[in-house]
């Protein structure tokens, strides 16, 4: 199979209910992990969600893993066989976070979109249609909310609370994307960009906290960076507060004013 220029690779016409989308650079093997317990922890009666992996086109270690493992996502729809994991093809950029998953959930078919990273393990079972009930059930008539997901990291548990750990993997619906062009605001140039994110639906008090779904985190990029340049990123980002994000929040704000 060969790779096109921004291109969806088996992006096929299903109706998902959920778009799993994270970044992934030369780490098979957490790769791996991730997606085996995506498919592990899922609810088996339906194929609820997709995956789009974000990838470098250099980065010819995991478009080889991916393809070699395609077969493990394809399902019956129908008359139709489909596969669920698809791969976008990106230039590397240095906000990762902030661009890679701007292109995807443009491209994404779900109603509702979880942002995940690759050193993750889904630890609950029907973790997709737990999401998904949740989401049907609390959902405002606007359809603008952030879902917040309880993390475990070492074995200490966070939950979404607007700053920090919960939040890492928030879920969020296709009408905000389709809104807004994207998950994050173009002119975030950071890492904890999803922070940002956080402080934005606080701002609209749109956080809803669903604690029956957990994430296992092993925070390995945090780990291969020094302590100190971590924690000024997050501290940099608290003292900034809501400030540099109110063009974003009133733009949303009238929006839903509008409605």
């Amino acid at each position: 199979m060969s790779y096109s220029n921004n291109s969806y690779i088996d992006k096929w016409s299903i109706d998902y209910k959920i778009s799993v989308i994270f970044p992934t650079r030369n780490r098979v093997e957490l790769l791996k992990r991730c997606l085996g317990s995506l498919l592990d922890k899922s609810y088996k009666k339906y194929r609820l969600f997709e995956i789009i992996l974000v990838v470098d086109y250099d980065d010819k270690q995991t478009l080889d893993y991916v393809l070699s493992i395609k077969d493990m996502f394809k399902f019956v729809d129908g008359d139709l066989i489909a596969n669920s994991l698809s791969v976008l093809l990106t230039e590397r950029s240095e906000f990762m976070q902030r661009d890679y998953n701007n292109a995807a959930s443009l491209g994404a078919k779900g109603d509702i979109i979880l942002l995940l990273n690759d050193d993750v393990v889904i630890e609950t079972e029907d973790w997709d249609l737990k999401i998904y009930e949740f989401y049907q059930k609390n959902k405002p008539i606007d359809d603008i909310m952030l879902i917040g997901l309880v993390e475990n990291t070492k074995d200490v548990y966070h939950k979404a609370n607007g700053i920090g750990h919960g939040v890492c993997f928030p879920v969020i619906t296709k009408t905000y994307v389709n809104m807004m062009r994207g998950v994050f605001p173009p002119d975030i140039k950071m890492w904890f960009a999803d922070t940002a994110l956080s402080y934005i639906f606080n701002a609209i008090d749109r956080i809803y906290l669903l604690d029956n779904v957990k994430i296992f985190h092993d925070s390995y990029h945090a780990e291969t960076r020094p302590k100190d340049s971590v924690n000024e990123s997050v501290e940099k980002i608290k003292q900034g507060g809501i400030q540099n994000f109110e063009p974003y929040v009133s733009f949303i704000i009238n929006h839903l004013n509008q409605n």
